[in-house]
């Protein structure tokens, strides 16, 4: 399942509903993320992002209590 993790600028603002709605009329159907979260920063190996400790936090996030994975994003 796709997953969009953003860093917003300082005073920017965007909900995850927006990010959606902008990616259904821009991408194909199985890229639109069904989960949209926001960053302050990035775990960094070197120069690299390390996406296996974002995926990480968002699966422990999707286990914990009073969530469904099955569940579709807000605003959808």
């Amino acid at each position: 399942m796709p997953a969009a993790f953003i860093q917003l600028a300082p005073d920017a603002v965007l909900t995850e509903a927006e990010v959606i709605e902008f990616c259904v009329g821009s991408v194909a159907s199985y890229k639109v993320p069904r989960y949209v979260r926001f960053v302050d920063d990035w775990p960094m190996s070197g120069t690299k992002i390390q996406k296996f400790v974002l995926r990480e936090r968002l699966a422990r996030e999707l286990e914990g209590p009073g969530s469904t994975s099955d569940a579709p994003p807000t605003g959808c």
